[in-house]
């Protein structure tokens, strides 16, 4: 046996033992978040929400928006709007002011809210405001 294959065999196996032992057990599941969000920050944005905007900037938003239990969210194209940005997924209230919306193409951004008096302001990262009244 050649010098250069008795070097590669033992560095081949052990890269493949690093290598499994770095891979994600699949009994795992997805990880949790470290610590469950309080419902009282969750609560008052669940129900159905109407756009209220009418700004160029909130035109790929739905105009109705439903935040449901369990973090899942659809949502409802206005009559004349084609793609929206938001269509069903998974929501995440990070804070009382931040909230992740996974988006039509399941990518997961993050959004500031503000929630006053029936009103649901969520201002993303260009700062377009869309304001949706609740239903």
């Amino acid at each position: 046996m050649r010098y250069s294959t008795l070097i590669t065999i033992p560095i081949t196996v052990a890269i493949a033992v690093l290598l499994m032992a770095c891979a994600p057990s699949p009994e795992a599941g997805p990880t949790a978040p470290s610590s469950p969000l309080p419902m009282s920050l969750t609560s008052p944005l669940l129900g159905t929400w109407q756009k209220v905007s009418t700004g160029s900037c909130a035109q790929p938003y739905p105009a109705v928006l439903q935040l449901q239990e369990g973090q899942i969210y659809t949502s409802q194209p206005g009559a004349d709007q084609g793609f929206t940005l938001w269509d069903v997924g998974e929501y995440e209230v990070l804070s009382d002011r931040e909230i992740r919306i996974s988006t039509a193409n399941d990518a997961m951004r993050s959004y500031r809210y503000a929630l006053s008096e029936g009103t649901l302001t969520i201002t993303d990262a260009d700062d377009c405001d869309i304001q949706y009244r609740r239903v």
